[in-house]
């Protein structure tokens, strides 16, 4: 039970840190739908492009994508239907705001 709380904490973090996330299970449809989205933006980037995407500079999305790490492994251990969600709200947070370190 201690992982399932870590993750709802997590969501009540992330909701503070501006990122859109509801705690019920994301309908695993409009994941698969999404990831093709991002597959499609991510194949139209060369490598270059990519390795010289802008370093993040905004604090809360930086923490935010550290919360979605810890969670992506909590989720992985205790709600497997959560990870595709951490995994994309990544990839749209760098895509929108730059590579965090």
């Amino acid at each position: 039970y201690k992982i399932q709380d870590a993750i709802c904490i997590g969501f009540n973090v992330l909701t503070q840190l501006g990122v859109e996330c509801s705690s019920s299970p994301p309908d695993r449809n409009a994941m698969v739908k999404e990831a093709m989205e991002i597959k499609m933006t991510l194949t139209q980037l060369t490598d270059a492009e990519i390795l010289n995407f802008r370093e993040m500079k905004d604090n809360d999305v930086t923490t935010a994508m550290k919360f979605l790490q810890i969670l992506c492994v909590y989720g992985y251990l205790a709600k497997q239907q959560y990870v595709l969600f951490f995994i994309i709200t990544m990839v749209k947070l760098t895509l929108r705001h730059g590579i965090c370190k």
